[in-house]
């Protein structure tokens, strides 16, 4: 009910009590909580319920977004290109080229950050 309000971080709220993962995960993804779902899904290391979302997340988002989604969570990297090499060569040909796209998207963003005028390195 929260969601359907407009409440959604509410109800994203609402989900984290659910002690289930296999639970939480499609509550979480049918609010739109794609990132959170997915990183549920990894932690409990239930493999079902990790593909369960990535496809999920592969029909809902560009490539480009998909694979930043997926980069830093070995597990879900890992099964996907697994899934890629047994059935559907090639997307994995895909997968670098989005690879080398996401680096120059992400040094071009870097490059955008302010410079600094001063010679040394402010934390």
């Amino acid at each position: 009910h929260a969601d359907k309000s407009g409440r959604r971080k509410l109800a994203a709220a609402i989900v984290e009590h659910e002690p289930y993962s296999s639970k939480q995960v499609p509550l979480l993804l049918s609010i739109g909580e794609e990132e959170a779902a997915l990183t549920k899904a990894t932690e409990s290391g239930d493999t079902d319920l990790v593909y369960f979302v990535l496809f999920h997340i592969w029909q809902k988002k560009p490539s480009l977004e998909f694979f930043g989604m997926i980069k830093a969570k070995p597990l879900a990297r890992d099964l996907f290109i697994s899934y890629s090499r047994c059935y559907n060569h090639e997307f994995v040909k895909d997968l670098k080229w989005m690879f080398l796209l996401y680096i120059l998207v992400v040094y071009k963003r870097f490059m955008m950050l302010p410079q600094r005028t001063s010679g040394r390195f402010d934390p």
